[in-house]
């Protein structure tokens, strides 16, 4: 089985190419398309996005804990997965086609043409088995093949979207690329599973546990997109492209964290179901401290170039976005704590409950003040109200988790890293505010950045008498033989 550093690297990567694209394509298209049209796709597209939720209903989480816990044994996963996906075939058939009938007949005709074109977004549901290779801890596939697909749609997005009027073309080419990412994994799937006959049925465990963990996605998807779709009914459509603009840039460092949470997520699932809480305990602490190290000074960052990277990025027409993104930040580390609890202790422990719970909290949380807020502050407000629904929802986790890991201890531990990072920012803020906005200024204050918590990461470390080595990602000893080799 494959090491959690080679699975990091491998889903790093990918992230870190995702990144790189978003940097490169968000400023042509925000330009491209400009706001009015930017927000209308956005609209569509988060849409779109919630039929894909019922068609995937909770299959992924459920199939990704399924086959990690059954890996070992081929019959098993086998069985698990043609189980799982008989059921997520037929649901996302059946939303597929609501899909098509709603758009054909209910949509507002202003919508129409383009959530046509996001077909190809909802029909995706169908070819994802990406659980399967998740579960199997085979990141290597999809990283290569999401790479590649990619490439080319940045690619077509260059070549054909030039204007306004391209808004439909660019929600064709998006939606097909997601389509294709599903399609190409199932080149590796008899590697994996074999398809007997004796398999195909219906258990409907997988149906119950499914929908259990469907109810945590909803409630999630409120404080996640729901705030874009009533952006775009309560206030503008331009309200709504400074939103996700600034939204896409946040989601950037939250993505690099997500791909070392993803990689742990199934490493735990074994781990916990042959009770090594030793080994446990231990995963959680380095995830901590992995996450804080590379968290904090993010959040801190980004608080601190914000108003700069807008005008480099998107432009004087976006000036807005600086000050959402400056606001949203905040989420980059609440949000990667909030991962760790949930799915290195909550999911792997079965605690479906208490996840369904503390999503619920922050649905209600965000719902309630955008209902308040963007009325009165737009996007701002949508902001504030996605800050206050993420910090609910670690919090309740926190609490409910509090007897089994000592959190006082981690946040102790990582104090240092959290004072270097504020510190750093507030040193990054004064340098932004003092030059131009250029290209070459953002560049030398990330550079600033980078150098000031390098150096202090250095002077804690001398201090504190720690390693990267004594983190469980990195040990070459006490027990990191064992993981690499399971």
């Amino acid at each position: 089985m494959a090491s959690i550093k080679k699975n990091f690297l491998f889903t790093a990567s990918y992230q870190l190419v995702n990144v790189l694209v978003v940097l490169i394509t968000a400023p042509y298209v925000s330009r491209a398309l400009g706001a009015e049209m930017l927000g209308t796709y956005t609209y569509s597209f988060t849409l779109a996005g919630y039929f894909l939720l019922f068609a995937g209903l909770g299959f992924s989480l459920h199939g990704k804990r399924t086959i990690a816990a059954t890996r070992d044994d081929r019959e098993g996963a086998s069985r698990a997965f043609v189980e799982v996906y008989v059921f997520q075939l037929i649901i996302s058939i059946f939303v597929a086609v609501v899909y098509l009938v709603y758009v054909l007949f209910f949509a507002e005709v202003v919508f129409r043409y383009l959530l046509l074109a996001q077909c190809f977004y909802v029909i995706s549901s169908i070819a994802d088995i990406s659980w399967l290779f998740f579960g199997m801890e085979k990141f290597q596939t999809t990283t290569i093949r999401n790479f590649i697909i990619k490439i080319l749609t940045a690619a077509a997005t260059f070549i054909f979207v030039k204007t306004p009027d391209d808004t439909v073309l660019y929600a064709v080419i998006m939606a097909v690329g997601t389509l294709l990412s599903q399609i190409v994994l199932w080149i590796g799937v008899p590697k994996l599973v074999d398809f007997k006959r004796e398999y195909w049925k219906f258990n409907f465990t997988h149906l119950k546990k499914s929908l259990f963990l469907f109810i945590p996605v909803i409630a999630i998807s409120l404080y996640t997109s729901m705030d874009k779709l009533m952006l775009g009914s309560m206030s503008s459509m331009k309200e709504l492209a400074f939103y996700e603009n600034a939204y896409k840039v946040i989601t950037i460092p939250i993505s690099l964290i997500t791909a070392f949470e993803t990689v742990m997520l199934p490493r735990m699932v074994n781990l916990t179901a042959k009770s090594d809480e030793k080994q446990v305990n231990k995963m959680v602490d380095g995830s901590f401290s992995i996450v804080t190290m590379i968290g904090a000074p993010m959040t801190c960052g980004l608080v601190a170039i914000s108003e700069l990277l807008t005008f480099v990025m998107f432009g004087i027409e976006y000036e807005k976005t600086g000050v959402i993104m400056m606001i949203l930040s905040v989420i980059i580390l609440i949000a990667s704590w909030a991962g760790i609890i949930r799915k290195e202790i909550i999911v792997p422990r079965y605690m479906d409950k208490s996840y369904a719970i503390s999503v619920f909290c922050g649905a209600i949380m965000n719902l309630s003040l955008n209902f308040i807020l963007i009325p009165y502050l737009g996007a701002i407000g949508a902001a504030i109200a996605t800050i206050a629904a993420e910090a609910s929802v670690c919090i309740y986790q926190l609490i409910v988790t509090r007897k089994m890991q000592p959190y006082g201890k981690y946040v102790k531990n990582n104090l240092p890293f959290l004072i270097a990072s504020i510190v750093m920012g507030a040193i990054v803020y004064v340098v932004a505010k003092l030059l131009p906005s250029t290209v070459l200024s953002l560049l030398l204050a990330i550079f600033v950045g980078v150098v000031i918590y390098a150096i202090m990461f250095v002077l804690i470390m001398k201090i504190t008498g720690k390693s990267l080595k004594d983190n469980v990602l990195f040990a070459k000893k006490e027990g990191a033989d064992e993981i690499n080799s399971k």
